[in-house]
């Protein structure tokens, strides 16, 4: 029977992260220092659950484990219904309140699509026979679970800071809900063509190698790189959220937030594995990419183009106050590990395309060189 550890890994990197965010603040960076904290609490609610459901699991076997996962997902599932239930009603009343309500349902898609993983996960868990090895494969079942339900509240709680800090910005005028629903669709297209395009030519390429199934492929991959969970989590809960809304004006918001993040995130996902060539050492330690120069590349054009996206949103009225915040925390998260450098140029992207929405909402044209095909499509 495997111990309950400690978590002081998972803890010291809660500790280290709080006290980069002590050090931010006095420097007087507070968008770095709230990125920080928040990841700080991030592995903290992780260690917590997992250590909770293994305490669970040893003292009353697999059915009290999930019992204690259930009953932690309860909450979750309210604060979700919550969260739905007020932007569902809310009307934006400025220009940038879209990307902003369209950011928060885009992070409760992923908080419902993550929990309705973990939940799966826990689900799929053979009954212990009693060797270690059947002991083992619970034990880690139980654990994933945990990471799930921590990156869902994740989530959520960044779904309340985008309301909190962006709602009621700028002072330009909202778009109608046709130019709404267009730009929703165009991101809706974009993102499944990238997860596509992952699924079917990355992981097949892997699937093949093994010989083993797509299926088994993408389960492990989602078991192991967060990014494509986030990002497979938001489409698929784009369905859902849609069938919920029927065939109210919040369905634009919420197909164009969901399409966005699904975009972003496996945008990031095709340059972190196919064209940065991320790979680990045979213990999964050491992150590396064999174009690091493309990468430094790829990092000072994504923080130019935010920084000319930003403007050019703050130009026409429509003030992208955690577009801000963000890229703020991006442009020192590049100075960090190849992990964080990675997490800094999804980011820069991010600023970009939700920048580059409201212009676009706004009928407003920015003329750039070097753009993708997606982006000179967006722009007209």
């Amino acid at each position: 029977m495997p111990d309950v550890p400690e978590f002081d890994e998972l803890i010291n990197q809660a500790d280290g992260l709080a006290a980069k965010g002590e050090d931010y603040l006095r420097q007087g960076m507070p968008a770095s220092a709230h990125q920080m904290f928040v990841e700080a609490c991030l592995y903290t609610n992780i260690a917590y659950t997992a250590q909770q459901s293994l305490a669970a699991y040893l003292n009353g076997g697999l059915p009290a484990a999930e019992k204690f996962m259930n009953d932690t997902a309860s909450p979750s599932f309210t604060k979700i219904q919550s969260m739905f239930d007020e932007l569902k009603t809310k009307k934006p009343s400025t220009m940038a309140d879209i990307t902003v309500i369209a950011a928060a349902y885009g992070e409760i898609a992923i908080a419902q699509g993550v929990i309705d993983k973990a939940l799966d996960t826990l689900g799929s868990a053979n009954p212990s026979d009693g060797t270690e090895e059947s002991e083992l494969d619970q034990f880690e079942v139980i654990t994933l679970a945990a990471i799930y339900f921590g990156l869902a509240n994740y989530a959520i709680d960044t779904a309340d800071d985008i309301i909190a800090f962006g709602a009621g910005s700028g002072k330009a005028k909202p778009a109608d809900k046709a130019k709404v629903k267009r730009l929703s669709e165009a991101f809706r297209k974009a993102a499944e063509a990238n997860l596509n395009y992952f699924d079917n030519v990355l992981l097949r390429d892997i699937a093949e190698a093994q010989g083993v199934s797509l299926g088994v492929i993408k389960q492990a991959f989602m078991a192991n790189e967060n990014d494509y969970l986030l990002a497979v989590s938001a489409k698929q809960s784009s369905h859902l959220i849609k069938d919920r809304l029927g065939d109210s004006e919040a369905v634009s918001y919420a197909v164009l937030g969901t399409s966005l993040e699904s975009f972003i995130i496996s945008s990031a996902l095709i340059a972190k594995y196919y064209s940065l060539e991320y790979e680990l050492d045979d213990e999964g330690n050491n992150p590396r990419v064999s174009r690091e120069k493309a990468l430094i590349e790829m990092l000072d054009f994504g923080q130019k183009k935010a920084e000319e996206d930003i403007n050019a949103a703050k130009k026409i009225g429509a003030e992208p106050v955690m577009v801000v915040v963000n890229y703020e925390a991006a442009k020192n998260a590049r100075e960090g590990d190849i992990d964080m450098k990675i997490d800094a140029l999804a980011d820069f992207w991010s600023a970009s395309m939700h920048s580059r929405a409201l212009q676009i909402l706004s009928q407003i044209k920015v003329k750039r060189g070097g753009e993708s095909g997606f982006t000179k499509l967006l722009g007209n």
